[in-house]
């Protein structure tokens, strides 16, 4: 997906403390819906090419495959 979309890669471990705000605000069920990731995980940010008004934050963690993702904007019609 983040091939797909374009994607930006972020590295920065600043900006990872950034990274999915609602997600862990919502305290889901890290199991279903991990929120916690390390440095060496990928962190991706950006639009999606089919809704431009639409930022997605995309987490996956290595140590277990799992991804989280967050999006952000108007996924509908306007």
């Amino acid at each position: 997906m983040a091939e797909a979309h374009h994607l930006k890669r972020m590295d920065d471990p600043a900006a990872h403390k950034k990274f999915l705000p609602q997600v862990r605000a919502w305290k889901l069920n890290d199991t279903v819906f991990p929120s916690q990731f390390s440095p060496d995980d990928w962190y991706y940010v950006g639009r999606l090419k089919t809704m431009p008004k639409v930022v997605i934050e995309l987490v996956y963690r290595n140590a277990d495959g799992k991804f989280t993702a967050q999006i952000f904007g108007v996924t509908g019609p306007s």
